[in-house]
């Protein structure tokens, strides 16, 4: 799973339609809870002896012997579970209703975990209170999930058979686990290709938003039981089809819009600001570009086409209306497919390099490279690799002898070509 897996298809469509079927019943019944807790504003404290919730000049309480409604969407209901926190002392009232308690003073995380419903949140300071607003939507949207956690990771796990993977489920412990890290970089070389026309962190939140529900599509799989007589494919395939027909729904009710501001990201705000501030002073082509589009306010740019949108909606909508033959969607969803086909070429072809200089390396064998800069000639040299090694998102090798100077550090993203001598 990728983070440039945007397309939507004739099949898409179909469970798009029926899951706003769905999402419409999930709204009116939204309103009935919402007018039940209206309804029950002078009744009897329940039997967890919450505090009263004032509204409207009148004190709630919940009615006697039952507890409130478990994730039902209902607005009410998690503003009751934050005034509780406040009263408890668990929280201040400058406190989001999303994320961990804050500092008054410095904004500094006071715990690093919340809870939705049972289900704990671990790491939640590291992401913003907008990421933790989309997964309480999506709880309350798919209730049958049978989580116990999700936790985020600064890392570089969790690592699946010596590999970095974006995400996880365990079935086990009913944990998903996301790798914040390997999201960052991903997003960065991705933005460096310059194939996919999107701002480095809407880039990063459609990622992050893409794993959060394929891990949580294999949760709602399993929640009935173990699956053991069906295959991988066959539940990779429907966690696929799960997060591109929710993916879609809940961009076009605006949920998958990221912060207007990047230091509303916890983690990777900082690290954004310095990617694009290194690549600006490197003279990298792709650092003007991005810049370009976040003076802009947009979220994806595409010059060419002449398409530039501002939101999430905007982009699913479009795409939509290319399915359904908008001349304007038919050439997104053409720059999507292209986009997508060349970013895997990029990705395939930099993994290819890196196997051989690996090899080269391993048997201390010459190697014939061809480099080139962005914006400038190509050369060509030879030299020894002697180090292979990741600094941040990008990796880089040390080729030694060159031209009988000292090592060079060349990065694997603007070599175009490896081979050893004899075979160039």
């Amino acid at each position: 799973m990728g983070i440039f897996d945007d397309g939507i298809d004739a099949e898409e469509m179909g469970l798009i339609g029926a899951l706003s079927e769905e999402l419409s019943e999930e709204r009116r019944e939204q309103r009935r809870l919402r007018r039940e807790l209206e309804a029950e504003d002078d009744e009897e404290a329940d039997d967890e002896g919450d505090e009263p919730l004032p509204r409207r000049g009148r004190r709630v309480r919940a009615a006697p012997g039952r507890r409130l409604p478990g994730p039902t969407g209902a607005k009410g209901e998690l503003f009751l579970r934050w005034v509780r926190e406040v009263n408890r002392g668990l929280k201040g009232r400058h406190d989001s209703m999303y994320g961990p308690p804050r500092s008054p003073e410095d904004g500094r995380p006071l715990s690093t975990a919340i809870d939705f419903f049972g289900v704990r949140i671990e790491n939640a300071h590291l992401v913003s209170d907008r990421f933790l607003h989309l997964i309480y939507v999506v709880m309350v949207r798919f209730r049958d999930h049978g989580l116990s956690a999700i936790v985020f990771t600064d890392d570089g796990t969790p690592v699946v058979n010596g590999v970095e993977e974006l995400g996880t489920f365990d079935v086990s412990t009913r944990t998903i686990t996301i790798n914040l890290r390997l999201h960052f970089e991903m997003a960065v070389r991705t933005a460096a290709h310059g194939h996919s026309g999107y701002e480095l962190m809407a880039l990063i939140w459609k990622g992050m938003a893409t794993t959060l529900l394929h891990e949580f599509a294999h949760a709602i799989d399993t929640a009935q039981g173990p699956l053991s007589r069906r295959g991988r494919s066959s539940l990779e395939g429907f966690a696929d089809s799960w997060t591109a027909e929710a993916m879609t729904a809940l961009a076009l009710e605006g949920q998958l819009e990221p912060p207007a501001e990047e230091t509303e990201e916890p983690f990777f705000g900082g690290l954004v600001a310095e990617a694009l501030a290194a690549a600006a002073a490197a003279g990298e082509p792709w650092a003007a570009e991005q810049q370009a589009i976040r003076n802009a306010r947009l979220v994806f740019r595409d010059a060419e086409s002449g398409i530039s949108l501002a939101t999430e909606k905007e982009f699913y909508a479009l795409s939509l209306a290319g399915a359904n033959g908008d001349p304007r969607g038919l050439r997104l969803n053409d720059f999507i497919r292209r986009g997508r086909a060349r970013e895997l070429a990029a990705q395939e072809r930099e993994a290819e390099l890196e196997r051989k200089l690996r090899e080269a390396l391993r048997g201390r064998r010459e190697v014939i490279v061809e480099h080139r800069f962005p914006g400038s000639q190509p050369r060509r040299l030879r030299g020894f690799p002697v180090a292979i090694r990741k600094e941040g998102p990008f990796v880089s090798v040390s080729l030694a002898g060159c031209e009988g100077g000292a090592p060079v550090e060349l990065r694997l993203d603007h070599l175009e070509a490896v081979a050893e001598p004899g075979h160039a």
